[in-house]
């Protein structure tokens, strides 16, 4: 008997500790230190939401940098990769399709979804890829461009783990920014 009270005084304990303290805590730091990554790194626009860094999303026309193929359409909620092995058939119609419509040099991150399906990020390589494309749409010069890419790009996670990327919307509205102030 003495037993299971000392194991229920201990469960109420670590309950109140673990169900309520930490996560309390951890919210208020997280909020107060790292206010704008903790609720999303969301994007404002001209004070509109146009997105978050952290998601990819569907870029389409020429004047922008395009991201990487979604499986799951940009859609958040449901990301996840297509699961879809090396040699299935409808992901290597989907790859030749995509070689076909962007040229036998696309980079693989043009051709491949992420594994998330909702990744935020291209390579360097695909960035300078789509350069010529941009730059003929906006008329705008390869010197600028490339300023604008070197902006939006982000470092290897604490300088060793990963690579490193693009932010596609950043460099998007960057481009767009770029383009009002200089007119």
């Amino acid at each position: 008997m003495r037993t299971t009270i000392i194991s229920m005084r201990y469960l109420f304990l670590m309950s109140i500790i673990l169900g309520v303290i930490y996560p309390v805590v951890s919210t208020l730091v997280g909020g107060t230190l790292f206010s704008r990554r903790s609720s999303g790194s969301l994007v404002y626009i001209d004070g509109q939401l146009r997105g978050s860094e952290l998601i990819g999303q569907a870029f389409t026309k020429d004047k922008y940098f395009w991201g990487r193929p979604s499986a799951t359409n940009y859609q958040a909620v449901g990301s996840g990769a297509s699961n879809q092995s090396a040699t299935h058939k409808k992901l290597k119609e989907d790859v030749l399709k995509r070689r076909d419509f962007l040229g036998e040099s696309a980079p693989a991150d043009l051709l491949y979804s992420s594994a998330s399906g909702v990744d935020p990020h291209i390579s360097l390589e695909a960035a300078h890829f789509q350069k010529e494309r941009v730059m003929k749409v906006r008329g705008i010069s390869i010197d600028q461009l490339d300023q604008l890419i070197e902006k939006a790009t982000d470092s290897r996670t604490l300088g060793f783990m990963g690579q490193v990327r693009v932010n596609v919307l950043e460099l998007n509205k960057l481009l767009d920014e770029s383009q009002t102030q200089g007119n």
